[in-house]
């Protein structure tokens, strides 16, 4: 009798917000390895996660609560997705409309985006994202603001928006 073993489950790609940010008192070649809490949207699914990152020390002011990662779900196990953070093209929005349409979670309103995102080399795509956001950073995503994302070249409708608030 021969047993098949049964292919991983792919991932599921997600997002997810910072809730907090922990030194581990480890360091790998210098860089900090830090403790992120995670609120992780994939799937259709939420919950909340912790998950280990080593970075360098020039990026470790980047990563505060609010911030907005993309995800990779096993189950619940939570990667981040250093392709779309790393090697995503980085590139600046325009929200063209923005609605809030009343849930709240961990006390953060979830904010549906319309944006107008502007690549290198100056063409546009629109696209439409939801995040759950501190509601401090309501007067970040009005209409009309510039708003900076991260898309891969391969799947550019999917954007990863990044804000920088405290919440």
């Amino acid at each position: 009798m021969r047993f098949r073993a049964r292919p991983a489950p792919a991932p599921t790609p997600g997002r997810a917000t910072v809730r907090a940010v922990r030194h581990t008192g480890v360091g790998v070649r210098g860089r900090p390895q830090l403790r992120l809490a995670l609120a992780v949207e994939a799937g259709g699914r939420r919950f909340d996660a912790d998950t280990l990152l080593v970075v360098p020390l020039s990026e470790m002011s980047l990563l505060r609560p609010g911030v907005v990662l993309p995800v990779h779900c096993t189950g619940r196990e939570v990667r981040i997705d250093r392709d779309r953070t790393e090697t995503g093209v980085a590139a600046e929005a325009v929200v063209r409309w923005f609605a809030v349409p009343g849930e709240v979670r961990a006390g953060r309103p979830l904010v549906l985006l319309g944006l107008l995102v502007i690549r290198p080399d100056g063409s546009a795509f629109h696209t439409r994202t939801e995040q759950y956001l501190p509601a401090a950073a309501l007067g970040e995503v009005g209409v009309g603001c510039a708003v900076r994302v991260h898309y891969l070249p391969s799947a550019e409708r999917e954007v990863v928006v990044s804000l920088l608030v405290s919440g």
